[in-house]
């Protein structure tokens, strides 16, 4: 910090610092204490002025969660973010953004520890996860001028454990297509069994109306999906626009499903109980009731990563990916209609009822 001097020849206090290169030089023509501290006022009135405060990360996170609401509302990337700040404010929200290096931020990821009681470690997704919401909020931050970009990449640290995505085991599988008493207790239980024939994203299944299918060849469309907050949206990305061939198992399902809710004359196939858009939070509860007596708790979404384990050793790799979304080869929109479906997609059609419906069956 500068200090002012004191010119006898001149008879004042004087005090110069740089701004921009440019020399800024602060005056008092009072002597002893009274001059100094003039000097100083000035010095210090200027400098809140035109130099302000660092951000702390904390101020700067919150302008970073108003954007991201403004721009994308309250959608599951939004909710993630708000549950991952648990591994980051507590540790540097109080420091000035600028004052954080490289090696900082790295320790965020490296050193992160589970929130959960009888949790050892922290998974290697649950660790890039952690990494992907850094970098949004360094990307805004930069973006804002808030911080200089890191010199190098944020990495997940060698060795984490890869923790499998829960699946359903063969009688779990069984369970759900048995229970049969359609109350209002299991409104979704059909929106379940879809997706386990299917491997449809759970947004996908409730994005779905009845003409999302052609009847008469059987295919589904599917172009949209609808969020935890009820908003529709174009799905997770690009490749979740695509086509496919119903089997006889989803076909069946989709009766059932028909038929019972035939007089709420709803456009939506997974509707809820008034006939509007069905609701994700609400099937995740009632999904929660019926897997009560399962050994450890899963969600729908595990559903498709059942069938996309079940039928990975019988279709091929690349038919697979076009099924449920998750292909390079999807650039663009592809269109498997009546006249273009070939025989491949029948042959995975059947595949799919007759490892399903042996599962079921057994």
């Amino acid at each position: 910090m500068a200090s002012p001097i004191w010119e006898e020849e001149r008879q004042r206090w004087r005090l110069r610092t740089f701004k921009d290169g440019k020399l800024v030089t602060f005056l008092s023509s009072k002597k002893g204490l009274p001059g100094r501290k003039e000097v100083l006022k000035k010095y210090n009135d200027w400098l809140i002025k035109n130099e302000p405060i660092e951000a702390t990360v904390n101020v700067v996170w919150d302008e970073f969660i108003k954007s991201y609401l403004d721009r994308h509302g309250e959608c599951e990337q939004y909710k993630k973010i708000i549950r991952l700040s648990i591994h980051i404010l507590p540790f540097i929200g109080s420091k000035k953004i600028r004052s954080l290096r490289l090696k900082d931020w790295q320790d965020l990821i490296s050193n992160a520890k589970p929130v959960a009681q009888g949790k050892e470690t922290l998974s290697k997704k649950s660790l890039s996860n952690i990494r992907g919401v850094i970098n949004q909020f360094i990307s805004f931050a930069v973006a804002n001028d808030y911080m200089e970009p890191l010199k190098a990449p944020l990495y997940v640290p060698e060795g984490k454990p890869v923790i499998g995505k829960e699946i359903l085991q063969p009688n779990e599988i069984a369970q759900i297509f048995a229970k049969s008493e359609l109350n209002e207790s299991q409104w979704y239980i059909n929106y379940f069994r879809f997706l386990l024939c299917t491997g449809l994203r759970p947004s996908e299944a409730m994005g779905l109306k009845w003409d999302s299918i052609d009847p008469i060849t059987r295919v589904v469309t599917i172009s949209q999906a609808v969020n935890y907050s009820n908003k529709v949206t174009k799905g997770k990305n690009k490749n979740a626009r695509r086509q496919f061939r119903l089997t006889e198992l989803a076909e069946k399902i989709l009766s059932d499903q028909r038929a019972r809710t035939e007089n709420l004359r709803s456009e939506w196939i997974f509707c809820n109980r008034i006939g509007g858009i069905g609701n994700q939070e609400q099937a995740g509860k009632e999904y929660a009731r019926i897997t009560a007596d399962f050994p450890y708790k899963t969600t729908p979404y595990c559903l498709r990563h059942t069938f996309i384990t079940i039928m990975s050793p019988a279709l091929p790799d690349s038919i697979l990916k076009k099924i449920i979304g998750h292909s390079e080869y999807m650039s663009t929109f592809e269109t498997y209609g009546s006249h273009q479906l070939n025989g491949e997609y029948e042959i995975a059609a059947a595949t799919i009822d007759t490892t399903i419906k042996k599962i079921v069956a057994n």
